[in-house]
């Protein structure tokens, strides 16, 4: 019996030892697949990130460059309306000044075309896409959409016209003047500011209104204009505009214009167009063009005001309202 003990207990002994090595190989195969886990995953949260903030930056770069054309075209209708001609186009710097140059050009990365097509005999509607490869699966594309009218045609089909001035803020806010206090019942900050990019297009100006909570507020922007005729027919304003932060629901958020012959604040009621009632942001939008003459019945000197109104906000909320190429036009 000692004898068969004497044999068994080593060999149990070493059964035990060769299965504490098994596990311990399994769990050293267990912890390490673990850690490769959790360097991949991180690694692709790692690899997610930085893929996320290329396509966020080329997406700006790409707005950039579709800004840069309808700004290129700008310059070439002041320089020669006739050389917008319909069609594709891509463009080039030569001597300092744009042209057109085959039917794409291709910045950095980016492809860009230039789509002309005629409104009318004296205006043009340009479309500027630019585009690229934004990953190996997918596209990017960002498109903007421009107006240009040859005034200089227009002006010279009609006996003598006249228009309020710096209408697409292209370099400034002159003659306009910003006031913020309309309507004012609450204590929050109200702006009004000219920006150089993102316009419809280049520059604009804004009405930046922070709103307390159940508490009115309406600014406005306005510039003087003079008639020399009484009742003058086909006096029209145009306008485009934008809702850039929409920060809550409220009884009331709408973009209001007066014609006024007082500089003093506009009178809801007498308003002559409104947005209607904005629900969130929006694109650029033209207004259609708006018959004025009922306004301006006499000789004089008299004031386009563009207005934000938010009325009863259901909390304290930031609203930002774009305006670009106002223009209004009357017979002198």
């Amino acid at each position: 019996m000692k004898h068969a003990l004497s044999i068994l207990i080593p060999r149990a002994r070493s059964i035990i030892s060769q299965k504490r090595l098994a596990f311990s190989m399994i769990e050293a195969l267990l912890a390490g697949s673990l850690l490769a886990l959790v360097v991949f995953t991180l690694s692709g949260i790692l690899i997610f990130g930085q893929e996320s903030s290329r396509i966020a930056g080329d997406s700006q770069r790409a707005t950039a460059l579709a800004e840069e054309g309808l700004e290129a075209v700008r310059s070439m209708s002041e320089a020669s309306f006739s050389s917008l001609t319909a069609g594709p186009h891509g463009l080039a710097v030569s001597g300092g000044k744009w042209q057109f140059l085959g039917t794409q050009d291709y910045p950095e990365i980016f492809t860009r075309s230039l789509i002309i097509s005629d409104l009318d005999a004296n205006t043009k509607v340009v479309t500027s896409t630019v585009s690229w490869s934004a990953s190996s699966q997918r596209n990017g594309s960002i498109s903007l959409v421009g107006r240009f009218t040859n005034w200089r045609r227009v002006g010279s089909s009609m006996d003598s016209w006249a228009s309020t001035t710096n209408p697409g803020f292209d370099f400034n806010s002159a003659g306009w003047t910003f006031v913020n206090n309309w309507v004012h019942k609450g204590n929050g900050v109200r702006s009004g500011a000219r920006k150089s990019l993102g316009g419809n297009s280049g520059g604009y100006i804004n009405m930046s209104v922070a709103a307390k909570k159940n508490k009115d507020e309406a600014v406005y922007w306005y510039q003087p204009f003079t008639t020399t005729v009484d009742s003058p027919a086909s006096s029209t304003l145009n306008l485009d505009w934008k809702s850039i932060t929409f920060g809550t629901t409220a009884t009331t958020y709408r973009i209001y214009v007066f014609i006024d012959a007082s500089s003093t604040n506009p009178i809801l009621g007498t308003q002559v167009w409104d947005s209607g009632e904005i629900t969130g942001t929006t694109a650029w939008a033209s207004a259609p063009t708006i018959d004025i003459a009922g306004k301006i019945p006499t000789a004089g000197t008299y004031y386009v005001k563009i207005g934000a109104y938010i009325m009863n906000p259901n909390k304290n909320a930031t609203f930002v309202t774009g305006l670009d190429n106002v223009t209004v036009k009357w017979p002198n």
